[in-house]
């Protein structure tokens, strides 16, 4: 017997061997759909390059059977306007988890949101961020800034962020590669 967990299983399983139209008819076959399957759908979206795709699902998410999204199709949003370069979109989602849907951000949020700043040029709100989370930065919350800062050429902040990843974690080579 097919239930919402086998349908989602399918869904995935089609879509993590690249046959993402599958995977969508799949889901729109569904006889039921909660909160897993809906973010199995916008993650599989997000991390074959949809991001239009995902963006959609996520804005669909919540006036479709009364489901809301939890925090993980939070950070596949967040994560999908990041790499579409999409700073206002994703920094709002950030904003609505916390204050419409009063989700207490992870790690794995703020780091999503450093990328999302990083990548946008805002390199500025981004070390901001790092320094003012809820807890101490880890080496990859700072290799994150690197890598923005690398990217965006800001030689003294990706230096500073090296110095911290590494102290964090001295083995941490990718630090030392960037900053070169």
């Amino acid at each position: 017997e097919r239930n919402v967990v086998t349908w989602t299983s399918m869904l995935t399983a089609y879509a993590q061997g690249g046959h993402m139209l599958e995977a969508r008819r799949i889901f729109d076959s569904m006889p039921e759909r909660n909160v897993v399957s809906w973010t199995a759908m916008l993650h599989a979206y997000a991390e074959s390059g949809h991001l239009g795709l995902a963006r959609a699902t996520f804005d669909a998410m919540p006036e479709r059977n009364g489901l809301d999204p939890d925090r993980f199709s939070f950070m596949s949003a967040i994560a999908a306007c990041s790499r579409l370069g999409w700073r206002d979109r994703g920094w709002k989602y950030f904003v609505s988890m916390i204050q419409d849907r009063g989700i207490r951000p992870s790690r794995e949020h703020f780091s999503c949101v450093v990328d999302l700043l990083g990548r946008s040029g805002d390199l500025g709100h981004a070390e901001e961020l790092v320094r003012s989370m809820p807890f101490s930065p880890d080496a990859t919350d700072w290799g994150a800034l690197l890598g923005a800062s690398a990217t965006q050429r800001d030689v003294d902040l990706a230096a500073q962020a090296a110095g911290n990843a590494s102290v964090l974690e001295p083995e941490m080579a990718s630090s030392y590669v960037l900053l070169a």
